[in-house]
């Protein structure tokens, strides 16, 4: 497993490591021989990127489940010295022969660029790039969002500034 370029961590059948590859060693900032026999969350700290709060540990949810799990939601690693981590992960339990459950095993990636890179091109198709507002179709289409909103006792206000030559400003 020395040779994949995604992180691989195994555990036993109680969540307690067995095996870091090498780019999940460098990934979590964990030696193999310190992680080894830690719980799955003492070493792979996840966090959901749009509340921050921890999350349900992907092994241990499949060890609970005896199904794959991959989650669509966006998770951060938080590595051993607290540097944050966008990845992707995808966490399966290890059958024996007999059926029984022996451990579990997750597979995950660096994904902080393209995440990074998404946001940027998010924003752009968003926003003007000389005032950093909102551009006229996003204005639009979150103003129809406030418009067609079913939730009650909520109020909205709505400013109207007219800039007659704009561009003079920037002469």
């Amino acid at each position: 497993m020395k040779s994949i370029g995604d992180a691989v961590i195994t555990t036993d059948a109680f969540a307690k490591i067995k095996y870091l590859n090498p780019v999940a060693e460098k990934l979590t900032g964990w030696e193999k021989a310190d992680a080894k026999g830690k719980p799955i969350g003492e070493v792979l700290r996840i966090i959901s990127e749009t509340t921050c709060q921890p999350v349900e540990n992907p092994v241990e949810e499949a060890l609970r489940s005896g199904c794959s799990v991959g989650h669509a939601q966006e998770y951060i690693l938080i590595a051993s010295d607290n540097s944050e981590i966008a990845i992707d992960e995808s966490a399966a339990p290890i059958y024996a022969k007999n059926g029984q459950i022996v451990g579990a095993v997750i597979v995950f990636q660096d994904v902080s660029h393209k995440r990074n890179m998404t946001r940027q091109l998010s924003w752009q198709a968003t926003h003007d790039t000389l005032t950093r507002l909102l551009n006229r179709s996003e204005f639009e289409r979150r103003l129809q969002e406030v418009l067609h909103s079913k939730k009650e006792n909520q109020q909205h206000a709505l400013y109207y500034l007219d800039l007659d030559q704009f561009t003079a400003i920037f002469r």
